[in-house]
């Protein structure tokens, strides 16, 4: 299922074990809660044998995002804000955390795991890793959820793109035509890759690899650019001061999950024994939560 670290050598992670296995448990109350919605349209919307440029049209439509939607946002993680908002808006499920659960001692490794996608016709999930810089969860986001337009689950781990595998190359393809549009490239190219990532808010390698198979970038320059981005230390999500705890659950419950969860205890399908197990909150602290975060 993981390619990277966490599918090598008959290798897999506890951590990322038990996170996958907390998204299922989410998955399937969800799909039991919402048997009577219908089937999420994204899922099996797409074939390897559609061409991406009609995948990414899509995803475009799908979500109501133009070409250049992120040229908007001064920041990063606005742009992420905004497509977390319009994948749950498509029924889409969406969890961020760099820890399980709440175990601040128990820290996802990028290494191990930047993401995954679990497909179900009714409750699709899609998992990021919030450990790892905004910038990478930009395109594991869209490569995830590419996975769930297959109809494919996956997860993915290490570098961000372009696997010999043929359904991650196709994902990792999808994102990086949707987050970097050829056409938008070519009209925007100045060669500061350091400028025009920020304009696509996308990394710096994604931005270098697109403009090298577009020849905007000799293979000379791609080559000597990806040998000093290679020595890089992996940038991670640079920590604040700590932060709100009912933020980042927000990030970790998902506010489209959380939503369904308040719903169902409310309407007495769900008890709150249950509604704690499923968002990891407690007593005053799932209260507070609900009452005044989502």
């Amino acid at each position: 299922m993981f390619r990277g670290e966490a599918g090598q050598n008959s290798h897999f992670d506890l951590n990322v074990y038990d996170t996958v296995m907390n998204v299922q448990s989410r998955q399937d109350w969800l799909e039991d809660y919402l048997n009577e919605i219908g089937a999420c349209e994204i899922v099996d919307s797409i074939q390897l044998s559609t061409p991406i440029s009609e995948a990414v049209s899509l995803l475009r439509e799908t979500l109501q995002l133009e070409s250049r939607w992120a040229f908007g946002y001064q920041k990063i993680e606005e742009a992420l804000n905004t497509l977390t908002q319009k994948l749950e808006e498509a029924g889409v499920f969406l969890a961020f955390n760099g820890v399980v659960g709440n175990n601040t001692h128990r820290a996802l490794k990028v290494s191990e795991c930047r993401g995954f996608a679990l497909v179900n016709q009714t409750a699709p999930y899609i998992f990021v890793n919030s450990a790892d810089s905004k910038s990478a969860q930009m395109f594991t986001i869209i490569h995830e959820t590419a996975h769930i337009m297959l109809g494919i689950s996956a997860g993915h781990a290490g570098e961000e793109l372009f696997s010999h595998d043929t359904v991650e190359s196709y994902c990792d393809k999808v994102a990086a035509e949707f987050l970097v549009p050829a056409d938008v490239l070519q009209d925007v190219w100045t060669g500061d890759i350091k400028r025009v990532s920020r304009k696509f808010k996308v990394s710096e390698i994604v931005v270098a690899r697109r403009a090298h198979d577009l020849r905007l970038m000799s293979d000379i320059d791609y080559r000597a650019f990806w040998l000093e981005y290679s020595k890089r230390p992996i940038n991670k999500k640079k920590e604040g001061g700590g932060g709100s705890f009912y933020l980042t659950s927000v990030k970790r419950v998902g506010r489209l999950f959380a939503i369904h969860v308040r719903n169902a205890v409310n309407n007495r399908q769900l008890s709150y024994t249950d509604a704690y197990r499923l968002t990891g909150l407690y007593g005053n602290t799932y209260q507070h939560f609900m009452n005044n975060n989502v």
